[in-house]
C-alpha cells in the first residue's frame, strides 16, 4: 500500500499504460445491446444459460433485481425478486450454478431461537422467478452482541456430483478498554477459530455427509486458525486450506529490529510468521482425516490449493520475507501432492527472476530510470546507511513490494500448474480546502492500483516467470479484478484495462486494450468513457462487459477470434 498526505490532481481517472512492445494485438468481436435502464444499478453477478444471459443488481435501499438479455446483450426483461416467505424476510448469501440450475441461497436469523438458518431454492431464468418452496439445508447458532456474525459459504465439486456447505460460527469479540487524554474507548477485535461445520449434498440436493463443529488440530497448534481455501472432490472428499496462527507476545528482539517503531506494551499479541504454517486437511466421506503442513522455515504471504478433474492436487504458494516488520513476496513454490495420500510427489520452488523484479519492483525501476548526477547522489547516500538498512534495501529491491496475494492460480489444459499474481496497492490523497471565513476541511480520496502482472508457469524442468506491464486507477474497488480461462492451448486472461492470450510457455502475449482499442467506440448511444463497471469472462471464451451512467447501462459481447 503506498500512501501520500499531500494533495495531488490526477488528471486521468482510469489511467491505462500502453500495450507491451513484445505483444501482437489480439483479434476481438464486440457486440454491444441497446442503452437501457437498470433498476438496480449496482450488478451483482451475471450468468450464462445456453444463449441466453441474466444479470442480478442490488438497489442502494437492498432491493434484488433480475434482468434476462438476448444473445445480442438487449435487455428483454426484468423483475424484482423478493426473498420473503410467510412474512419472513431471508437475506441473499450465494447464488450457486449446479448441474444445470440456479440455485438462490438465502440465510434467516431467527431471534426468536437464536438460530441462522441456510435454505436455497431454484431460480427460473426464463421466467425470472423462483420457486414458491424453499429448503432447508443447514443451522447454526446466530449473532449475539458480543460475538460477529456466523457465515455460510457454498462450493460445487469439479464435476458438479456434490455441493459443499460450510458454516463458519460467530466467535467471541475481544473487547478491551482503553483510557486517552480524549476520552475511554473500546476497540473490538474477533478472535479467529479452527471450529467449523460441514454439510455435503448430491446431486438429488439431499444431505450425504454432515460434521459439526469439525476443529483442525495439529500438533502444538493454537485456536488462532484462519481458514484460506475449500474444495471437494468428485468422490465427495472435502479438502480444506488454512493457516495456523502462532499469536505471541510482542518480542524484544523482534522490536529492536524494527527501527523507528513506538514502544509497544509487554502485552501486545503479534502472530511469529517463523512459528505459523499452512495446514491442509483432507476429510474423506468415511470420516477419515489425513493432513499435509507446509515447512516452517519457510515464510509465505499467501496461499492457495488447486485441482483438477484429472485427478491432480497441488499447493501454491507466494514466498515471503520479513522487511521492516512487513511480509513481503519474494518467490512462488508449487507443491505436487498425491491426492490419496496427501504425500509430497514434488516442490518447485524459486525467486523473482531478475526480468520480472526490473520491471515491477518501484526501487528498480526508479533507479533505472536515474540520470548520472542522481545514480552519484545515490551512491553516496548508500554509503552513509547502516550495515542493517543496506540488507533492508537488498531485500526491498528483489520484492515484489506492491504484490500481497495471489489473484489467480490452477490447471491449463495439459495439467501445467500456472499462477498469476498482479500489483494492488491504494494511494489516498488528502486535499484541503479553506473557505472565505477560514474554515479549513480536509477530504480523503482513495484510488485504487492494479498494476503489473507476473505470470508463472511450473514446467517439468524449469519456473517461467514473464511480467506484463499495465496500469489501471479507480476510485472504485474492483469486484473481480481478473478472469482467466484455459482454453485448448491458450490462457486468457481478464483484466480492467486488458484481455491478453498466452499459450505454450508464455513466450508471448496477444493483448487487446480496453481502452486504447476502443477508441472508435467511444461514442456510442450517448456513452463517451470506454470504462467497464462490470466484466465477466465465461469458460467458452465469451466476455460480458457493462458501462454505467447512474441507471443508465450498456451491455458489450466481446468474443476472441
Amino acid at each position: 500500500m503506498k500512501i501520500y498526505s499531500l494533495s495531488i490532481f490526477l488528471f486521468l481517472l482510469f489511467l491505462v499504460s500502453p500495450d507491451n512492445a513484445n505483444g501482437q494485438k489480439l483479434k476481438v468481436k464486440e457486440k454491444s445491446g441497446k442503452v437501457f435502464k437498470l433498476k438496480a444499478p449496482n450488478i451483482l453477478d451475471m450468468y450464462q444459460d445456453g444463449n441466453q444471459f441474466w444479470s442480478i443488481s442490488r438497489s442502494s435501499g437492498g432491493e434484488y433485481f433480475v434482468a434476462r438479455y438476448d444473445k445480442n446483450m438487449n435487455y428483454e426483461d426484468g423483475k424484482k425478486v423478493r426473498f420473503d416467505y410467510h412474512g419472513k424476510y431471508l437475506e441473499l448469501t450465494q447464488v450457486v450454478q449446479f448441474k444445470g440450475e440456479f440455485y438462490f441461497f438465502l440465510t434467516f436469523n431467527n431471534q426468536a431461537d437464536g438460530k441462522l438458518y441456510l435454505f436455497f431454492t431454484v431460480f427460473d431464468s426464463d421466467g425470472l422467478v423462483t420457486e414458491p418452496e424453499l429448503v432447508k439445508v443447514a443451522e447454526m447458532k446466530g449473532q449475539t452482541k458480543k460475538t460477529t456474525a456466523p457465515r455460510y459459504r457454498i462450493v460445487p465439486s469439479e464435476d458438479e456430483q456434490h455441493l459443499l456447505v460450510l458454516g463458519f460460527p460467530a466467535v467471541n469479540l475481544n473487547a478491551k478498554w482503553k483510557w486517552t487524554i480524549f476520552g475511554v474507548y473500546r476497540t473490538i477485535n474477533p478472535s479467529k477459530t479452527t471450529s467449523f461445520s460441514m454439510w455435503v449434498l448430491d446431486r438429488q440436493m439431499k444431505i450425504v455427509n454432515y460434521q459439526k463443529n469439525h476443529k483442525i488440530q495439529t500438533e502444538e497448534s493454537s485456536d488462532k486458525f484462519e481458514f484460506r481455501d475449500f474444495k471437494i472432490a468428485d468422490d465427495g472428499t472435502i479438502y480444506i486450506l488454512g493457516k495456523n496462527l502462532r499469536i505471541q507476545d510482542y518480542k524484544e528482539d523482534i522490536q529492536d529490529k524494527v527501527k523507528n517503531k513506538k514502544k509497544r506494551s509487554a502485552d501486545k499479541d503479534w502472530a511469529d510468521y517463523h512459528s505459523s504454517a499452512f495446514i491442509l486437511e483432507q476429510i474423506s466421506p468415511s470420516g477419515e482425516i489425513l493432513q499435509f503442513s507446509t515447512d516452517q522455515e519457510i515464510l509465505y504471504s499467501d496461499m492457495s490449493l488447486i485441482m483438477n478433474d484429472k485427478g491432480k492436487l497441488g499447493l501454491m504458494g507466494l514466498i515471503g520475507e520479513v522487511a521492516g516488520g512487513r511480509l513481503v513476496a519474494t518467490g512462488v513454490e508449487y507443491t505436487d501432492l498425491n491426492i490419496e495420500s496427501l504425500e509430497a510427489n514434488d516442490i518447485w520452488s524459486e525467486l523473482f527472476s531478475e526480468e520480472v523484479l526490473d520491471k515491477v519492483n518501484d526501487i528498480r525501476v526508479a533507479k533505472n530510470n536515474l540520470s548520472n548526477k542522481g545514480k552519484r547522489k545515490a551512491s553516496r547516500r548508500d554509503k552513509r546507511k547502516t550495515r542493517e538498512e543496506r540488507e533492508l534495501d537488498e531485500l526491498r529491491a528483489r520484492a515484489a513490494l506492491n504484490v500481497s496475494d495471489i489473484a489467480f492460480s490452477g490447471y491449463d489444459a495439459e495439467g501445467k500448474p500456472v499462477l498469476i499474481l498482479e500489483e494492488r496497492w491504494i494511494e489516498v490523497v488528502a486535499t484541503t480546502r479553506t473557505d472565505s471565513r477560514g474554515v479549513s476541511t480536509t477530504t480523503y480520496t482513495y484510488y485504487y492500483h492494479y498494476g503489473d502482472l507476473i505470470l508463472v508457469k511450473f514446467e517439468e524442468d524449469e519456473v517461467i516467470q514473464k511480467p506484463f506491464n499495465k496500469s489501471y486507477v479507480t476510485t472504485r474497488i474492483l469486484k473481480s479484478p481478473l478472469n482467466v480461462i484455459t482454453k485448448d492451448e491458450y490462457i486468457y486472461i481478464l483484466t480492467a484495462s486488458h484481455i491478453i492470450r498466452t499459450e505454450g510457455f508464455m513466450d508471448d502475449f496477444a493483448t487487446y486494450n480496453l481502452n486504447e482499442d476502443r477508441k472508435g467506440k467511444t461514442k456510442l448511444d450517448g456513452f463517451f468513457g470506454t470504462y467497464f463497471h462490470f466484466r465477466k469472462a465465461f469458460k467458452d471464451g465469451t466476455i460480458v462487459a457493462a458501462k454505467q451512467r447512474r441507471k443508465k447501462t450498456l451491455w458489450s459481447k466481446i468474443e476472441i477470434n
